[in-house]
């Protein structure tokens, strides 16, 4: 029996509206933004994600009163350009899993 594989593109964790975008996250930690049948389905969703994106940034005004729409539409860019495909039945998308723990662990009172 063949087993199907879906696709999902996956994106990043970020921070900061984007401006911050953590490619060495795990897998499990990354946004499931949309699932496909294929492999060049989900690559072609990918490269019109990463046009849309290039494609705002160019409309985006230079002007100083439009300075977070230009810079929201970078880090829109830049997101899309670190996204990836990866086959829904990807190991790396659950996580790894510790023996013992039932929840995650919660670290109280760090201060620099």
């Amino acid at each position: 029996m063949l087993a199907l594989v879906g696709w999902f593109l996956i994106t990043a964790p970020v921070t900061n509206h984007g401006a911050i975008i953590y490619t060495d996250a795990p897998l499990s930690q990354w946004t499931r933004r949309h699932h496909f049948d294929s492999e060049s389905d989900c690559d072609t969703a990918r490269k019109d994600l990463v046009q849309d994106s290039q494609d705002e940034v160019e409309l985006a005004p230079d002007s100083v009163a439009d300075q977070d729409t230009k810079q929201n539409a970078n880090n829109a860019l830049n997101e899309a350009l670190a996204s990836q495909c990866v086959a829904d039945d990807d190991s790396r998308l659950q996580g790894p899993r510790l023996p013992g723990l039932v929840g995650p662990r919660v670290i109280h009172g760090l201060t620099r």
